[in-house]
């Protein structure tokens, strides 16, 4: 997508400038953080309901992002703070629905999601969060732009909707996963 950013096919990325091989072409504008979850099959049987290390997991098949995703370096970075090589056997998906699906699939599998949407599928009784405190902390996300770009009105006003709209919501939804992740682990 930086790429159709590069060309003037769009105006703005959501997305990491980070990720570009040289962010320094683009102005970026962070909306909120990426805090993560470790998650599970719903069908997978309960864990400890004490606080799990990643160690502990050693013993699941990870399903990752592929190599060339943002989100694929913060797992390899978390599994490098807890002392842990990156798993030979994981599989790699882009797709956070046939993730979700390989892990309904297997006892045996567990993932690292973004924590609103892994608090999507958890309210629906898809997934489990694993109580698993990560090292690493979240990315950030936000507005991307060309830098010297001029925007278009619709663009700009879409920004200031990103502004006054997301970033709230944003923070009501991680609020209310946590609200969700402490009732059950009280329940439990």
């Amino acid at each position: 997508m930086l790429q159709q950013l590069d060309d003037g096919r769009l105006d703005l990325v959501i997305g990491r400038a980070a990720v570009a091989a040289d962010p320094s072409k683009y102005n970026y504008r962070p909306l909120g953080d990426e805090p993560l979850s470790v998650v599970v099959g719903y069908g997978h049987p309960p864990l400890p309901r004490k606080e799990v290390k990643l160690g502990d997991l050693a013993g699941h098949r990870r399903v990752v992002y592929p190599s060339h995703m943002p989100l694929h370096a913060l797992l390899e970075r978390v599994m490098d703070l807890a002392g842990l090589a990156m798993p030979d056997n994981a599989i790699s998906t882009a797709s956070t629905f046939v993730t979700v699906a390989l892990l309904q699939s297997s006892h045996e599998l567990v993932s690292l999601l973004p924590s609103a949407i892994a608090g999507l599928f958890v309210r629906r009784k898809m997934l489990r969060l694993v109580l698993v405190k990560l090292k690493s902390p979240s990315q950030t996300f936000g507005i991307v732009t060309r830098k010297g770009g001029v925007l278009s009105p619709p663009a700009e006003r879409f920004i200031e909707l990103l502004h006054g709209l997301y970033g709230p919501q944003a923070q009501r939804a991680q609020g209310r996963l946590r609200e969700y992740a402490a009732r059950k682990k009280k329940t439990a």
